[in-house]
């Protein structure tokens, strides 16, 4: 982009000249003619408006309210064609007009069917109008970067100005028979702009440079406006020469069609366009684009007369219902084509009169609109697997569709017979758990020629109903946010700092705030106490208090011998292989993925665990020494303290835990075959079934352990406090079962745990008795080490 505050925009605007208006136009020959004959048109100055002092013909009772926005977006891309090493030129630019401009004492005069306008007219009429009060600012940022091979320069300009509103000028021409008109809005020579402006350079190899631009982006501006004007629009040709009509409405910063219409109270104006063009042509020897963007909005309301003071709103069919909604997609067994819904309707109020409902008074036509609908992928997180769509997640309710005050209805839109608004209410139904959309409406009021924008109750700025209410504007139900106990403490939807249960590794479970709201499909649920998660009919909303974590319990193990103890205090969900993305394959990135209907608010891919029973015996099996339990890495796991790597029994580790462990856990098996057979061999059936309930239960829980990040007890695995199912059997535990329980627990940090030190006996009287030495130990803090969070 070019370089300079404002600069580049007035070469472009040098390239493309503004219009203006030759002598020979049908526009200034209506203005001649208007002003010719005003004097013989007392017949047309409407009654008791006229304000001594003024021609006949001449009635400065007219209120004037505009609203005007530009913005230029502008982006260069451009890379050298030189072979060798290359420069490369990009940039962006951003400059933007704002205005809301009033006057309630301006000159209008009429011709037969021409009624003109103008403002800020000579010194003989200037006494008799208002000028202009309200904003007129505007704002300017380019960012410029040209790399070469011998370095970079990057070149960052911003600039804020503020014009004084007493300025500005508008003309307006319209032709009552031919229902054609004509608007100029400009600024008058030597306009008042307080400016600011920097430009910031920064040279690699240099120091960086400011430089203060205020008088510079003053100048600019004036030249700006003085050359263009501000913004000038018609709906009517106003060229004979094709030619002309045709270089005048390409121009980027004026022409067009607008929208100009009579009403009962005077006149409306409306223009909106979007226009991309090439802001300069390509220097030879270089490729790429530079282009800007031109995007303008104008609104003028014109009247004589005070119009009724009426407003509408917007209003829920139940308030309380609104308040208290949370979206629900279809089901997840895909019973349902379509969730919940939500309905509204819009009333007549009278600003005059306290507020009163006049809707019955006043009958009206209404066009409800969805807008900014969300359409995340399929309905939740994990549903469905296949075919998930990104359909509009809010859509008209088939009720809404089976109106008979419907006159015609669109995706986006629901239109209601001409004086039957007050009998068309919107429902809006839900496809997706996180739904999210605005609802706006607007009112013609037929008797009256008035139209309207629906604002909610007691918030006249906002022209729209969020669906579901949410006041903190971040797509997630103000609803459940207060459910879950966070509403006003945490809003931001990439949030991911469960804090319970507390004193593990760290915060957080990979799932982010919106995704713990929108939920997943699942099977069944542990939820340890105090946890607010919600299951209904197979989908799940988690609490973002808790870390949550899934598995795949292929056998039933799990349930049976975890859930009751759950010494990790997790919130555990089951699902199945068609729950999560499962390949089967140990080192594909996306196996066990549950979080795979991602949204942009996604942290990282999040992995479900699978525990699953090997029932088959090994072919040869040495029962002295089996494997009764195992954790399977699809990678080298390293120890996160020390970055050693860890073999499967965890010897090299320094005490540190295992990072990521549930990305890198592929599977966990218990071995069953090979226990049931080893044991049938050495015991009688009952002492065979109890050992291997003790087997499976203390296995159980020490395998999950590692899928969580423990590793074994530092230095020895048998060691360490003695209640923990991460340590090891003694030798003399092994042969004498009773010395100690079935051990369904992970060490905390408080822990302790003692070593009996032999002392040797005194070589001087060897039959004395020798005291026992004991020696307290902190324990290895396994319940410390969990971590369920996987990073990208």
């Amino acid at each position: 982009m070019k370089a300079g505050f404002l600069i580049g925009l007035l070469f472009l605007l040098m390239l493309h000249p503004c219009p203006v208006f030759s002598q020979q136009t049908d526009l200034q020959k209506m203005l001649q003619n208007a002003r010719t004959v005003a004097d013989h048109v007392k017949k047309n100055t409407p009654q008791g408006k006229q304000q001594p002092g003024l021609p006949p013909g001449y009635d400065n009772s007219w209120k004037i309210r505009i609203k005007m926005t530009r913005t230029m977006v502008g982006s260069t891309n451009l890379v050298s064609n030189n072979s060798g090493c290359k420069t490369t030129k990009k940039g962006t630019l951003n400059y933007s007009i704002q205005s809301d401009l009033s006057t309630d004492s301006a000159i209008g005069w009429q011709n037969g069917d021409d009624f003109q306008m103008e403002t800020n007219m000579d010194e003989n009429f200037r006494k008799y109008e208002k000028p202009f009060k309200g904003s007129f600012s505007v704002n300017c940022s380019s960012e410029n970067t040209e790399t070469r091979c011998d370095g970079n320069t990057n070149r960052q300009i911003s600039g804020y100005s503020n014009v004084d509103p007493t300025n500005v000028r508008m003309s307006f021409g319209y032709n009552r028979k031919t229902k054609m008109g004509d608007f100029q809005v400009d600024l008058l020579q030597d306009p008042v702009i307080h400016a600011s402006g920097k430009e910031v350079e920064k040279t690699k190899g240099n120091p960086t440079a400011t430089v203060d631009l205020s008088e510079l982006g003053k100048a600019t501006i004036e030249e700006f406006t003085v050359l263009c004007g501000l913004f000038q629009s018609w709906n009517h040709p106003v060229a004979k020469d094709a030619k002309i009509q045709s270089a005048i409405a390409s121009s980027p910063v004026n022409g067009g069609q607008a929208s100009i219409a009579q009403t009962k109270f005077g006149y409306e104006v409306s223009y909106s366009e979007s226009k991309t063009i090439d802001s300069a042509p390509v220097p030879e020897g270089w490729t790429g684009t530079d282009q800007i963007t031109y995007i303008t909005s104008v609104q003028i309301l014109i009247t004589n007369q005070e119009p009724p003071r009426l407003e509408a709103i917007i209003d829920p069919l139940d308030v309380a219902g609104y308040q208290n909604f949370i979206p629900k997609g279809p089901k997840v067994d895909g019973s349902e084509t379509e969730g919940n819904s939500i309905a509204f309707r819009v009333r007549i109020i009278d600003k005059k009169n306290g507020g009163k409902d006049v809707t019955n008074a006043h009958p009206f036509t209404v066009t409800y609109t969805l807008d900014k609908v969300s359409n995340y992928k399929g309905i939740c997180m994990n549903y469905p697997k296949q075919n998930a769509d990104d359909k509009p997640d809010l859509r008209w309710s088939k009720l809404s569709l089976a109106e008979s005050h419907l006159k015609s209805s669109t995706d986006a839109t629901l239109t209601s017979n001409q004086r039957e608004g007050s009998d068309l209410s919107a429902f809006v139904a839900c496809y997706d758990y996180a739904a999210y959309g605005v609802l706006k409406a607007h009112v013609h009021l037929d008797d009256d020629d008035i139209d309207l924008d629906g604002h909610l109750k007691d918030k006249p700025d906002v022209f729209f109903a969020t669906i579901p209410f949410d006041e903190n504007h971040n797509k997630i139900a103000d609803k459940w946010e207060k459910d879950m106990g966070i509403y006003g403490k945490i809003s931001d939807p990439d949030f991911d700092e469960d804090a319970y249960p507390q004193n593990q590794r760290r915060n957080g479970d990979g799932y982010t705030l919106f995704e713990e709201y929108r939920g997943f499909k699942v099977e069944d649920n542990l939820v340890p106490q105090g946890s607010h998660e919600s299951f209904k009919d197979g989908h799940l909303r988690m609490d973002p208090n808790y870390k949550d974590i899934f598995i795949w319990d292929e056998d039933g193990l799990f349930k049976q011998y975890y859930e009751p103890y759950n010494p990790s205090d997790l919130c555990w969900h089951y699902i199945n292989k068609d729950e999560m993305i499962y390949t089967a394959s140990s080192k594909d990135p996306e196996n066990r993925w549950t979080n795979f209907n991602k949204t942009d608010h996604f942290y990282a891919k999040q992995y479900a665990l699978i525990f699953a029973d090997m029932k088959s015996q090994s072919a040869s099996i040495d029962c002295t020494h089996i494997t009764v339990g195992q954790q399977i890495d699809y990678d080298k796991v390293t120890d996160y303290e020390t970055g050693n790597e860890i073999n499967k029994e965890g010897e090299e580790s320094a005490g540190g835990y295992y990072d990521q462990a549930v990305k890198h856990t592929s599977i966990i098996y218990i071995y069953s075959g090979d226990m049931n057979y080893c044991l049938a061999k050495n015991f009688k059936p009952d002492q065979a079934q109890n050992i291997y309930q003790e087997s499976v239960l203390g296995t159980t829980i020490h395998e999950i352990g590692h899928a969580l990040g423990i590793t074994h007890h530092h230095p020895k695995a048998d060691i360490g406090f003695l209640g923990c199912s991460m340590r090891y059997d003694a030798p003399d535990e092994t042969s004498h079962r009773g010395i100690n329980s079935v051990r369904h627990y992970y060490c905390h940090k408080g822990d302790t745990w003692t070593e009996v030190v032999n002392t040797p006996t005194d070589p001087d009287n060897p039959g004395k008795a020798v005291p026992l030495k004991t020696i307290t130990h902190p324990s290895d803090d396994c319940y410390g080490k969990i971590d369920v969070k996987s990073d990208p």
